[in-house]
């Protein structure tokens, strides 16, 4: 069939108004000034002589990239990143006709098929990916302790991308949509034969107003693209096209710096026909999967596999539909199939129909070159292909379909999976569990059911095996430009109590932290637990004592106050339990951080001069002796004091509250020794003895918490040793003066009175003793 005369346009008329390079938004010529000419694959005639790069011109490129990227284009406002890419998608919709026209002319693609979707469709990813500038978030990540942790996503630095010639706006709206909407900056180089359309968008791209450096285009050869994927100041490559030049990259881009890499590469997309197909729709979708673009995309369906009941239909009628194509000028509105790229491609697809006729397929349409100018290919059809035909194995990347006959699902599953690609496949069928099996059953990165070609902006694209690296389009297209940050901050200690942050520690890491005023909050809790049982048991036993007028009802004393010290006991672990129930189940936590800081620090001064006030209250009605306060009561909440700042001044000036030979040092020697030249009253010898016990025992107890189980955090560890502990040390003590007192045992008093800061009768003791700690709270 002749070429037709009903152009709407002659090539002649196109316009073509750069050949530059682009670089920082400016037009300049290769620095040698070198060109190469690019042609028209209809007509084979010369277009334009456009710009060689050279590698200086690509060092360059890549340094305005680096500079762009390093000044504002990184941290501009997301929504203006986003701004600016609508704006370009505008524009190319306004240019649209002649983009169209430029495409048609420079690819030899039909220029109806070139303004409906080439141009549409670079239009739609640009402005997909404009609307995802201002949605890239990253995440809050719960952690124990007192930290804020978050992640972002940050842009990768510089893209080198290489698109190839058979939809060249479409490819450079997939490589630049992404990488700019997430803020990176990009050298892009076109193939040697499309470079047209890229040059006039980069028109585009200084109109809509983008800085300079952002976007950079070189134009040349294989060279170019080569230096461009080595270059150690390329953070990232973006190539499409062979799997051969892909596996290039792949090796020599790694040699001065670790480049991020995605590739979407070659395909031999098997496209399966089931016996209950809708046979017009499978003839349509078969066309549609082989000869769009004549033959030349990466995900063609040239692979036909066709079951054997409705084998000699398809080949039929699938050869009468490649006869009715009409081939021809590509600025005939008419024409469906326009030429092979080039002579070396056109070449490479006849070498491939040669060797199908000498591998035995059956040629049913097809197979020679249409017209004496340009590089047309009439659309071919082989049947009776079989798996070992260099047909049916190797990419053409051209209008031949390659029809194979099956029996089984279970046998085309295994069969359209015995190659090195896996970019896509389609099924053709009227049962979903059909279609479900083959779908599922294919290792394939996109599988069309009853369609083919379907490729929208939100729908990722990429392949398995040797079809590339990596996903483009959709959202999973952002995560090859974006690098996660993990920001992890340490909050102030008075961000919350310190004693619900021990709750969340482990022992070891707190030892690591020594926390200060934590450990001292902690120890407070612990005490404060003796002290509420000690106020509702001491006026029963003080009444008992009354009582006890025979040795039954001492030797029930002893009962009742042997009791009461281990209810004490049995209360501090209790109340250690329900402060870890609470610390596990973060109750309290949730709740400090929805308070404000304000009110947690009111809190914290309303608990600390509170309990004073109670026993400032007990002190005047119950100790009042005499119209003074008596000295053993000065000297209880002396001692206390003294443990309290022991705790403070060892995690806040040595550091450290689990070592051993620093606890022993600060209680058994500094603090009596402060005690007894300190004291607002005279100290007696014992009562300086007795406040070094006290505190050697928190002390031992306090190095040991980090020996307990890992499960134990250091707010239950400090509840319970320090505790217990100091409980423990005055039960023994007073159970011992009580069993010598009654003569139960043979034990001198002068062998426990240096010990007791109490005598039988009195045991307020302990309610100054949680002032002193509660005091020294404040003083911390």
């Amino acid at each position: 069939m002749p070429p037709s005369n009903s152009s709407t346009i002659s090539p002649a008329q196109v316009p073509v108004k750069q050949t530059n390079l682009f670089i920082n938004n400016k037009f300049v010529p290769s620095s040698t000034g070198s060109t190469f000419d690019t042609f028209n694959p209809a007509t084979e005639e010369k277009i334009a002589s456009v710009a060689q790069a050279t590698s200086a011109d690509v060092d360059v490129a890549v340094a305005a990239a680096r500079a762009a990227f390093e000044g504002p284009w990184r941290t501009m406002d997301a929504t203006q990143r986003g701004r600016l890419l609508y704006i370009l998608a505008d524009l190319i919709e306004k240019n649209a006709d002649e983009l169209a026209q430029l495409e048609a002319l420079d690819a030899g693609k039909p220029s109806f098929l070139t303004k409906v979707l080439d141009v549409q469709a670079c239009v739609n990813v640009l402005r997909y990916y404009a609307g995802w500038a201002d949605k890239i978030h990253g995440s809050t990540i719960s952690v124990p302790g007192p930290y804020l942790c978050y992640t972002k996503q940050e842009p990768v630095g510089v893209c080198g991308q290489i698109i190839p010639w058979n939809f060249p706006l479409i490819m450079l709206s997939w490589k630049l949509g992404p990488a700019l909407t997430t803020g990176n900056t990009v050298v892009l180089k076109p193939a040697e034969q499309t470079s047209l359309t890229a040059l006039r968008v980069a028109e585009l791209i200084v109109e809509a107003g983008f800085p300079e450096g952002v976007v950079n285009i070189v134009t040349g050869g294989g060279g170019v693209g080569a230096h461009l994927a080595q270059h150690p100041n390329v953070d990232k490559i973006a190539f499409t096209g062979s799997t051969a030049t892909g596996l290039k990259i792949m090796r020599t881009s790694h040699v001065d710096n670790l480049k991020r890499i995605s590739l979407e590469l070659g395909g031999k997309s098997a496209n399966i026909i089931l016996d209950d197909a809708d046979m017009d729709l499978a003839i349509r979708q078969s066309q549609m999967g082989l000869f769009l673009n004549a033959g030349q995309v990466c995900i063609s369906g040239s692979r036909v596999y066709v079951q054997e009941g409705v084998y000699d239909e398809f080949v039929r009628r699938s050869a009468e539909a490649a006869q009715a194509m009409k081939i021809g000028d590509p600025f005939d509105l008419t024409t469906q199939h326009g030429p092979q790229i080039d002579g070396t491609q056109f070449k490479k697809v006849m070498g491939y129909i040669e060797a199908g006729q000498k591998d035995g397929a059956r040629l049913v349409c097809g197979g020679k070159q249409w017209g004496s100018k340009g590089y047309f290919i009439e659309p071919t059809v082989f049947a009776d292909v079989t798996e070992d035909m260099s047909i049916a194995r190797e990419e053409i990347f051209g209008p031949v379909m390659s029809i194979i006959k099956f029996k089984s699902i279970d046998e085309v599953i295994k069969r359209a999976n015995n190659s090195e690609f896996g970019l896509g496949a389609g099924v053709v069928t009227s049962s979903v569990d059909n279609a479900l099996k083959i779908s599922n059953g294919v290792r394939a990165g996109t599988v069309y059911v009853n369609c083919y070609s379907v490729i929208e902006p939100n729908t990722p694209f990429g392949g398995f095996k040797n079809s590339g690296l990596g996903r483009e389009q959709g959202e999973l297209g952002l995560r090859s430009y974006l690098e996660n940050k993990t920001v992890i901050i340490k909050r102030p200690d008075d961000s919350m109590p310190a004693y619900l942050v021990l709750f969340f520690m482990s022992p070891r890491k707190a030892a690591a932290e020594s926390r200060r005023a934590q450990v001292a909050e902690a120890a407070v809790l612990a005490l404060a637990g003796g002290w509420i049982t000690r106020l509702v048991q001491q006026e029963e036993e003080e009444q008992q004592l009354e009582n006890a007028a025979s040795m039954e009802a001492e030797q029930k004393l002893l009962q009742a106050t042997t009791m009461s010290h281990v209810l004490l006991i049995l209360h501090i672990l209790g109340f250690s339990a329900v402060f870890w129930s609470l610390s596990k189940a973060q109750i309290l936590s949730k709740a400090l951080r929805t308070c404000s800081r304000l009110e947690r620090d009111a809190g914290l001064v309303v608990g600390c001069l509170l309990p004073p006030l109670v026993l400032l209250s007990r002190l005047v009605v119950g100790i009042y002796q005499d119209g003074e306060f008596s000295n053993f009561t000065f000297f209880y909440a002396w001692t206390s004091i003294s443990i309290g700042v022991s705790v403070v001044f060892k995690v806040a000036v040595v550091g450290s509250v689990t070592s051993f030979s620093v606890n022993v040092l600060v209680d058994a020697v500094l603090l009596p020794i402060a005690f007894a030249l300190l004291s607002p009253v005279e100290a007696e010898w014992r009562f300086v003895l007795a406040t070094g016990g006290r505190c050697i025992v928190a002390s031992v107890l306090a190095t040991g918490f980090k020996f307990l189980p890992r499960s134990f955090t250091v707010g239950e560890a400090l509840l319970v040793a320090q505790g217990v502990g100091l409980c423990a040390f005055d039960v023994v003590l007073s159970t011992l003066s009580r069993l010598s007192e009654y003569d139960l045992i043979d034990l001198p008093p002068s062998m426990l009175h240096p010990w007791l800061l109490f005598s039988v009768d009195r045991e307020d003791y302990i309610l100054a003793l949680q002032v002193g700690m509660l005091g020294s709270l404040l003083v911390a």
